[in-house]
């Protein structure tokens, strides 16, 4: 064979085996590299050749790519679950492991446990050997007397056991009281078990109840919160639009200055001769004070700060002291020259 077929045997070769062949920049193949690698499937570790087995059992013919560590786990689980057939674990196969084959690709103390595991399986087979009950136990006895000799002693732990009742040995007791002491106790147990479940059912809808009481009180508190809350607002609007109210009569309306009432008054246009339409009083809008004297005495009864206001000795309209029950009948005598100068002053 030449250099070039042979080359292309070799990378054929290594190619079923899923190696990886380095490659040189001179493009000279010189032959298998000693550092040429494979992917196990399972653990995606890149290994050496000799760390994947020639075949997991005498049946697979596939590429071998799970590696003897991971081949070695999964056998080791599966006895662990008590498990004794045991397939290949590539993905495309679904040949089993033989006995030979897991002593093969496993530690002495994994197939001793297997082993142990499959002989178990196979005297349990067998119609005379009885199990022994006992969770933890697996020992067993073969019981050939059958029914005629009830009573079974397991080899390994000691304990006793009936065939026929399959429970621990009832002594003193024949096998039909003891089924009627246990109905009996069956009885008493469900009769409890349904006490349990009706006092449980109570407690939830008690706790359901006390939860709906509770979640209406938060609202109803929630509610009452909110309610107190927006009357407190609309007291705090009413007070402020109350206030308002006040300051604007305030502003637009005096006090009547008559003895005893202090009615206000607003004024609407007009002269600043005011008169209460509660008391009848007459003053000054602008200083408030008592028409009366101003009549009677002239304008320096003004208050200074009134523009109506005229020093004793101003010049001021014409018009002689009056009594004041001669008020009306003074005014009444107004002539109109002196009326119409009286207005002109005032509306200096």
């Amino acid at each position: 064979m030449d250099g070039s077929r042979k080359r292309k045997a070799e990378e054929a070769s290594l190619a079923e085996r899923n190696l990886k062949i380095p490659t040189q920049s001179t493009g000279i193949y010189t032959g298998v590299s000693t550092s040429a690698l494979i992917e196990c499937e399972v653990c995606l570790d890149e290994k050496a050749a000799d760390a994947f087995p020639t075949k997991t059992t005498a049946s697979c013919e596939h590429n071998q790519t799970i590696c003897r560590g991971c081949i070695e786990q999964t056998i080791t689980s599966q006895v662990d679950d008590n498990i004794t057939k045991i397939f290949c674990p590539h993905s495309d196969c679904s040949e089993v492991l033989s006995h030979t084959d897991v002593k093969a690709h496993s530690t002495k103390e994994t197939f001793s446990r297997y082993d142990d595991l499959v002989t178990f399986q196979a005297v349990r087979s067998m119609e005379s050997f009885i199990p022994c009950p006992k969770a933890r136990c697996r020992g067993g006895h073969f019981h050939e007397a059958g029914v005629a000799e009830p009573i079974f002693t397991c080899k390994s732990c000691r304990a006793k056991y009936c065939v026929v009742c399959n429970a621990p040995w009832h002594r003193n007791l024949t096998c039909e009281q003891f089924a009627i002491k246990k109905k009996a106790k069956l009885e008493r147990q469900a009769k409890s078990a349904e006490k349990a479940a009706a006092v449980a059912e109570m407690l939830a809808e008690k706790a359901a109840r006390e939860a709906e009481a509770t979640e209406k009180k938060r609202l109803e508190e929630e509610a009452a919160e909110a309610a107190a809350k927006a009357a407190e607002l609309e007291a705090a609007q009413l007070k402020k639009q109350e206030q308002d109210s006040v300051n604007l009569i305030r502003e637009i309306s005096k006090e009547c200055p008559g003895k005893g009432c202090g009615w206000r008054i607003q004024k609407n246009n007009g002269c600043d001769h005011m008169t209460c339409t509660r008391c009848g009083h007459q003053f000054c809008w602008l200083c408030r004070t008592s028409w009366t004297p101003i009549i009677q005495n002239g304008n320096h009864f003004h208050d200074q700060s009134c523009k109506h206001y005229r020093p004793l000795h101003d010049p001021e309209p014409p018009h002689a002291a009056v009594e004041p029950d001669e008020y009306d009948e003074y005014i009444d005598g107004y002539n109109e020259e002196l009326l119409n100068e009286t207005l002109a002053w005032y509306s200096s």
